[in-house]
């Protein structure tokens, strides 16, 4: 399993950012940066303030917080205690623990059984029967419906929009807004497809330009640029998405 370190350099590397940029943007010395991924805690003013050092770099990323804190506490934890010493301390207890977990378990494992079976007989005693279903009145033959029938709806016009479908060739980066509002950001892998649709416009930030092939509404577009090379703010909108398509 990747240590945090490792985690965060692949995480920025993929998206083409610097740590001299991480540093400008969070105010964070850049020093520090660089313990972190290197996983050099014990170079860092404190866990209270790694914690923070954590917080803002994985925002910067547009990481998931809380999955980065728990790498982190997995990492130092690790750093603590070592497979072996876990291993002598597990060693090291005596059989009336393991006995005592066993019976705290089967007690647990009665109570939940005892607690189904009075929630089960609580459901039998207040279910009651159904009431009989009145006869119904028999309607007439000859009564004529005088409501009116319902004026037919004219069909709503289709709406024009854009679809973008992408297949991933290289490991890639990629962040998607559709009418300004984000509907993807994350890492696809190659063989990877992905749609999405817009009423009138993208946003496409990638850090792997020529990483993926893709179409707009079935047409083939051109490449966003080379392979590897980060590309920011490329926006298509109804009226200039054919600059974006292959000439024919």
């Amino acid at each position: 399993m990747a240590s945090l370190g490792q985690e965060l350099t692949r995480e920025r590397e993929l998206r083409g950012i610097s740590l001299k940029e991480i540093a400008e943007a969070t105010k964070i010395n850049l020093r520090f940066l660089r313990s972190l991924e290197e996983d050099q805690f014990d170079l860092l003013p404190g866990r209270f303030f790694v914690r923070g050092i954590i917080r803002s770099y994985a925002a910067y990323l547009g990481l998931e917080e809380h999955a980065i804190l728990n790498l982190y506490q997995e990492t130092i934890e690790q750093k603590d205690h070592p497979p072996e010493e876990t291993a002598k301390e597990e060693g090291g207890k005596d059989e009336s623990g393991d006995r005592v977990k066993r019976i705290f378990s089967y007690s647990i494992m009665a109570l939940f059984l005892t607690a189904v079976m009075v929630v089960f007989f609580v459901l039998i005693q207040q279910k009651e029967p159904e009431p009989a279903s009145s006869p119904k009145t028999p309607v007439s033959a000859f009564v004529e419906d005088e409501t009116p029938p319902p004026p037919k709806s004219e069909p709503e016009p289709t709406r024009t929009g854009l679809r973008l479908d992408m297949t991933f060739h290289q490991e890639t980066w990629i962040q998607v807004y559709a009418d300004g509002e984000l509907k993807l950001d994350a890492i696809r892998l190659p063989g990877e497809n992905l749609q999405v649709t817009a009423l009138e416009s993208f946003r496409i930030n990638t850090g792997n330009a020529g990483g993926f092939t893709y179409t707009l509404n079935g047409e083939a577009g051109k490449a966003l640029g080379l392979p590897g090379r980060v590309v920011k703010d490329t926006i298509i909108t109804l009226e200039n998405y054919r600059e974006f398509l292959e000439e024919k």
